[in-house]
């Protein structure tokens, strides 16, 4: 009779164990949880990276796009970028607003969601969050939110006054975001760039196969491409005569075209260039000298970091290329390849970011003295060969 007991309080504990395994697994099916990554605290940031890793990850001589975003800018427009890109991608979502505990549960709700809905993310897609809330515990935090939770749950500007909106604009932590996609991508070659840049057909294949054969000679070559902007209606153009066309038709143009910030000469040489399926070439080698100028390239994953003392939208991209120069980087123009931007700025919001850079004249201002003085110091023998770039600067 005692066996029996034995027994069946056995199986008791057998089911109740078992129904409460079934409950939790149950339970976190309802959340979105993603896997273990590594936690880092840096000053008052935390650095969650990897919160989601790519499947493919064997080749590392592909290129890395790194992107970088604030989370309210992540929806589901980014799994078009990823298509698009079809390789490796690196992205850095920086917190850095009220409700952080709530936001960073909703991304991650969405990303997973994201990532089980397209097999391109699932394959390519790297995350890393910057966390800049100093009363968040690194140690601590769990990435999940009670479902559901849609885009609605993430904070927006619809209900902010255009100086809230621009603070907001001047506290994203633009470089450091970039900074960590960077260091965080896992290929031999990277491009910045940014949310909403497209690619022409075959663009990573294309200069990959180029970036094996020049970088490894001449490993201090940026391999600029050409980067353009279409009427967001535009048809996507995906080889340069699609461009061409678009071009001809006044539903392209040269990107920022009314700065001359990305404008490269040779233009309709480049064009009248015969395009391959498969490979390019280095159109000409571009001389650095202008401190407006900012191209967009391939190159070697170590290259310096972005300067965190810059702040968007006053030179933060820029001023990679200004160290770039005195680092004794050269800068090849490529046939063929190209990016583009759905979308033209409009002059309203051409106006609104000019007021957001004057805004930012005092910390730029100190932000090139500290940047002149370490370029000095790293780089004394560039000093004459660079253009001139002083705080009073029109840039």
């Amino acid at each position: 009779m005692l066996r029996y007991c034995y027994y069946f309080l056995s199986f008791l504990t057998f089911v109740c164990v078992y129904f409460i395994f079934i409950q939790e697994s149950i339970d976190n099916e309802k959340t979105s949880t993603i896997l273990p990554f590594q936690r880092q605290k840096i000053d008052s940031s935390c650095i969650l990276a990897n919160v989601i890793k790519r499947k493919e990850n064997n080749n590392p001589d592909r290129i890395t796009l790194v992107l970088h975003a604030s989370s309210d800018r992540i929806d589901e427009e980014i799994v078009e970028q990823i298509e698009n890109w079809n390789a490796p991608v690196s992205l850095a979502i920086a917190f850095y607003e009220k409700n952080t505990i709530e936001t960073i549960g909703c991304v991650s709700s969405l990303l997973r969601d994201l990532k089980n809905q397209s097999l391109k993310v699932d394959e390519f897609l790297s995350v890393h969050f910057l966390i800049e809330n100093a009363n968040i515990d690194c140690n601590r935090l769990a990435l999940k939110a009670a479902e559901p939770c849609f885009q609605s749950n993430l904070p927006k500007n619809e209900n902010l006054t255009a100086f809230e909106i621009s603070t907001k604009l001047i506290k994203y932590p633009i470089n450091k975001a970039r900074n960590l996609g960077l260091q965080y991508s896992s290929t031999k070659f990277i491009l910045v760039a940014d949310l909403g840049h497209y690619f022409s057909q075959n663009f990573e294949k294309k200069m990959r196969t180029l970036a094996n054969s020049v970088l490894e000679k001449s490993p201090k070559t940026a391999l600029v491409y050409r980067i353009f902007e279409t009427e967001t209606n535009a048809t996507q153009p995906k080889t340069k005569t699609n461009l061409k066309n678009l071009m001809e038709s006044n539903e392209a143009f040269e990107f920022h075209h009314t700065f001359n910030d990305h404008s490269i000469q040779n233009l309709s040489e480049w064009f009248e260039t015969p395009e391959s399926s498969d490979s390019t070439s280095i159109q000409f080698f571009k001389d650095y000298n202008s401190a407006k100028w900012e191209p967009q390239f391939v190159s070697l994953k170590n290259i310096p970091l972005f300067d965190t003392g810059f702040r968007y939208p006053r030179r933060d991209n820029t001023v990679l290329r200004w160290e770039m120069c005195r680092a004794g980087y050269k800068f090849a123009i490529i046939n063929d390849v190209f990016a583009f931007h759905k979308g033209l700025k409009s002059y309203t919001e051409m106006n609104f970011l000019n007021r957001v850079r004057r805004r930012l004249i005092k910390t730029t201002e100190e932000a090139f003295g500290r940047f002149s003085e370490r370029m000095d110091l790293q780089y004394p023998k560039t000093r004459n060969k660079c253009p001139l770039i002083t705080a009073k600067s029109n840039i």
